[in-house]
């Protein structure tokens, strides 16, 4: 059931804008009327950011685990990685931050997992928060994994000037060590030739194609969409070492890919006691993650929340919905659900 927003608050207007309104896709309206400010977003009714049903909440944390007035469930913030891949067309290198993350958080993974032998926990990580000046932690989820995919997951690299981010990935599970490669040419996509086939087609980008050290180009190309999968489409990841292929893969949709928790900003380092630990227990449900996500190609991530403001714009925030938009470039959000 569609959330019902409050009626109004000093949010909804912020910069003279009602910031209640639909939602819509590639051009396609959707049928939800939204409330974009943090008190809808915090609220425990159906349809927002909430804990699990009563029936799969976690068992009660021991003492001196988790303590509220120690952090802040955040209400926006980035996406875990291994949740959704952020895809640009060609490959870059991630953010530099001026100074180190902390040690990573001992997490327990919440009891409360999705029904399936395939599915798996895969741990959070620190993730820099631009408005804060400091890091924020992104909690750790409960993923379906892709079929025939493992996990490579993102980490920090110490750089002169500071800390560099390099993105994780979902790499080919028959293949047990990466090949570093030259950066392959600008990509030559501009979209398709052709009409496409049929409305049950959608258009797969051109890549390019490493062949005894050289690169070749493939074309782009039309294919039939496949009831409950996402087309995940073939790029190069960058590292400091070079960059990897990442084959194209179907992936599960957003709505059956496990359950993703929000990100986390400790007041203070409790999580370098010993003994401590962090079990996430705050959900973003589903809908309300695909109200209000946008996408910030500069830091490699999607973003869930409110970040409508022209100044978020400024820092290369975009609705998902606009920047996939394009039939020059490809975002799998919105190739799925242009289609339904």
């Amino acid at each position: 059931m569609a959330p019902v927003a409050p009626a109004s608050c000093a949010a909804c207007v912020r910069d003279g804008r009602d910031r209640r309104q639909p939602f819509s896709i590639g051009g396609r309206s959707m049928r939800w009327h939204v409330h974009l400010c943090g008190c809808f977003v915090l609220s425990t009714a159906p349809g927002v950011l909430a804990q699990p049903p009563d029936a799969n909440l976690p068992p009660p944390v021991p003492e001196g685990v988790t303590d509220d007035a120690d952090l802040d469930v955040l209400t926006r913030g980035p996406v875990h990685e291994a949740f959704a891949e952020q895809i640009n067309r060609d490959p870059s290198a991630g953010i530099v931050v001026p100074k180190a993350p902390p040690e990573p958080v001992a997490e327990i993974p919440p009891d409360a997992k999705p029904e399936g032998d395939d599915v798996a926990w895969i741990s959070g990580y620190w993730f820099w928060d631009k408005d804060r000046n400091d890091f924020v932690w992104v909690s750790g989820v409960w993923r379906r994994i892709p079929p025939g995919r493992r996990w490579v997951p993102g980490y920090w690299q110490a750089e002169s000037g500071g800390y560099q981010w390099v993105a994780g990935f979902w790499a080919a599970a028959e293949r047990s060590e990466l090949e570093y490669l030259d950066a392959p040419p600008a990509s030559l996509e501009v979209g398709p030739a052709s009409p496409a086939p049929s409305v049950d087609h959608f258009w797969i980008p051109g890549c390019w194609i490493s062949t005894a050290g050289s690169y070749s180009w493939r074309p782009g190309y039309w294919s039939a969409y496949r009831v409950d999968w996402t087309w995940i489409t073939a790029r190069y990841a960058w590292t400091p070492r070079g960059c990897i292929y990442v084959s194209g893969y179907w992936d599960h949709p957003w709505s059956r890919r496990g359950c993703l928790f929000a990100p986390i900003y400790f007041r203070r380092p409790v999580y370098l006691q010993v003994g401590y630990n962090y079990r996430p227990a705050w959900c973003i449900e589903y809908n309300t993650l695909l109200l209000h996500l946008f996408v910030r190609p500069t830091y490699h991530h999607y973003y869930f929340g409110d970040y409508y403001g022209p100044e978020y714009h400024r820092d290369y925030y975009y609705a998902c919905r606009a920047y996939g938009g394009s039939q020059s470039w490809y975002d799998p959000f919105c190739v799925y659900y242009q289609h339904l």
